[in-house]
């Protein structure tokens, strides 16, 4: 099988190309690209690959969903690497189609195990994948209670399913509505008549002419 290597430090690279070469002989594995940008791995030659093992933070504005969106359509299947065990763009990237997540500091044999995985379509999240921490500052577009993170990182399901909590400035702009006065109109239509009103409000009869 052919595989793609990208991280934005070199010898990072070197070193993954060094194992997959190394314990990956008798899966056939070649890496036919090692690459240090995400700029570097597209235009290269032998893009797309079967398989891309690709860093999380590349040190772009391209978002990680965009990437393994571009990765999927054109027919390589995705392997994160990250060296967080944990981060809320993890879950993002495995809900827009990565199939894989392995942190660097994992051993050798566990990437060899997840390129294997992924390369017969199946899915391979280490052991060692944390759900994130409470740190809703990783996605600032999210405002998310503590049952519904966990939910997020845990869930296959699609980003839209979890319902996004009010925040203070929701609540500050449904103040600033205008509050259109409603009459009171008795049931029924009927205007209210001046008997019906009790004694103390109606007015005062003029004294009868003698």
């Amino acid at each position: 099988m052919r595989v793609a290597v990208v991280d934005d430090f070199q010898m990072i690279v070197d070193g993954l190309i060094s194992q997959l070469s190394a314990q990956g002989v008798d899966l056939d594995i070649d890496v036919v690209i090692s690459a240090t940008s995400w700029g570097e791995l597209t235009g290269h030659p032998e893009y797309p690959t079967d398989v891309t093992v690709l860093d999380l933070n590349l040190g772009d504005q391209i978002r990680i969903e965009t990437k393994v969106r571009a990765l999927t359509a054109a027919g390589s299947r995705v392997i994160l690497i990250s060296r967080h065990s944990s981060a809320l763009g993890i879950a993002r990237a495995l809900d827009s189609g990565a199939l894989g997540f392995v942190p660097k500091s994992a051993p050798a044999a566990e990437l060899i195990a997840a390129v294997r995985a992924v390369a017969r379509g199946n899915r391979y999240v280490s052991e060692l994948y944390e759900p994130p921490a409470l740190d809703l500052k990783a996605d600032a577009s999210l405002s998310l209670g503590t049952q519904e993170h966990r939910a997020l990182v845990l869930s296959p399901r699609p980003l839209h399913h979890v319902r996004r909590r009010r925040t203070r400035h929701d609540r500050n702009r449904e103040s600033r509505k205008p509050v259109r006065a409603q009459r009171n109109v008795p049931q029924g239509g009927n205007q209210p008549r001046l008997e019906d009103a009790p004694a103390s409000l109606r007015p005062a009869r003029g004294l009868d002419r003698e």
